[in-house]
């Protein structure tokens, strides 16, 4: 086999596996997009967060970070999400 080959051969494989992680960033990004958080309201006019499905009121506010809880908490839902600068940063 010449030593061409085997040069080309490992240097197509580094071309393309920076095609596909360049791919797989640009993926990421996009998904982070669609999957913002998303602000409804309420029947009261109050803001609703919806994140992934679930759906959290405001529970507590500060200038650093806000504390949300899911709208069932009287169902005994536990779920929370913490936000800091308008994202999450912790959510159970």
């Amino acid at each position: 086999m010449p030593i061409d080959s085997v040069f080309n051969d490992k240097f197509e494989s580094r071309i393309d596996y920076q095609f596909v992680a360049s791919r797989c960033l640009l993926l990421l990004y996009f998904y982070k997009l669609i999957m913002a958080l998303q602000f409804v309201k309420s029947e009261r006019g109050k803001n609703i967060l919806v994140d992934d499905g679930y759906m959290y009121q405001l529970e507590s506010e500060r200038p650093e970070k806000s504390i949300w809880r899911c709208v069932k908490y009287k169902q005994k839902c536990k779920g929370r999400l913490h936000m800091s600068n308008h994202e999450k940063v912790k959510f159970y």
